[in-house]
């Protein structure tokens, strides 16, 4: 008893036509797969690489260097403790804010180093490098108006606007 279905088939050329539009299929459908996964590993590798760049551009922010120095100034818990006073006067310079940097005293009047810096406006701001962050901001707490820390820095300055203008610029 052959099923009704198998009974119509010619086994010679039937049989042949249903096998190989079966691996056409198969195959259509391997090459489907193929190319979603070439897909999704080229995903994955675009998103590592753009991960890296940002994490390269993130770590150079405050150098000087990479597309995000632009967007994000430097950082006083990094730039803040190791710059020198000519570093901070080369970043406020290129920002437009101070145009002349007085000689820095090592010992300084206070017993840190100390310098004055000649604003575009012709004031002037007195900036210490403290020995430690927390005394720049003990100093700064005193006058809120007229002091500022950043990182070990402490700028000080008769002029509230002075110390608003470094504020942006340190931004």
């Amino acid at each position: 008893m052959r099923n009704e279905r198998t009974a119509d088939l010619d086994e010679d050329s039937d049989l042949d036509d249903l096998r190989e539009r079966w691996r056409a299929r198969r195959a259509a459908a391997a090459s489907r797969r193929n190319i979603l996964i070439g897909v999704a590993v080229a995903a994955v590798f675009l998103v590592a690489c753009g991960a890296v760049v940002i994490a390269v551009a993130w770590g150079k922010v405050g150098q000087g260097a990479g597309p995000l120095a632009s967007v994000v100034g430097p950082s006083a818990s990094r730039e803040g403790e190791t710059w020198t006073h000519r570093e901070l006067f080369e970043h406020l310079k290129a920002k437009g804010v101070v145009v002349e940097l007085e000689p820095v005293y090592e010992g300084g009047p206070l017993g840190v180093p100390a310098a004055n810096l000649k604003m575009t406006d012709g004031k002037t701001v007195l900036v210490l490098k403290e020995p430690s962050t927390a005394a720049a901001k003990d100093g700064a707490a005193l006058d809120q108006k007229r002091t500022w820390n950043w990182g070990r820095f402490f700028f000080k300055s008769k002029d509230p606007v002075a110390i608003v203008m470094i504020q942006n610029a340190m931004r």
